[in-house]
């Protein structure tokens, strides 16, 4: 599974009522129902399905504000703990 397949798994996880298929990179979080206690479960439940850990001072609300920046900043953390 690709990053951006287990960052819709985790949406749908959080998100009751998104269907997976509708999601895009510039889908705002807010408008799919994402709010800030359910910002902070999407980010652990992202850590859990790629085995990672974010770090703190990239997770900022005003820095991922939709499915892109969640993408990028994932695939930020693989490469980093890969190199």
């Amino acid at each position: 599974m690709n990053v951006k397949q287990q960052i819709q798994v985790a949406i749908n996880e959080i998100a009751i009522g998104v269907e997976e298929d509708v999601l895009t990179d510039d889908m705002m979080l807010t408008d799919l129902g994402i709010d800030s206690l359910k910002y902070v479960e999407l980010l652990v439940r992202i850590e859990e399905l790629c085995d990672i850990v974010f770090d703190e001072s990239d997770l900022g609300m005003e820095s991922l504000r939709n499915v892109g920046d969640l993408a990028a900043l994932t695939n930020k953390t693989i490469s980093k703990r890969a190199g």
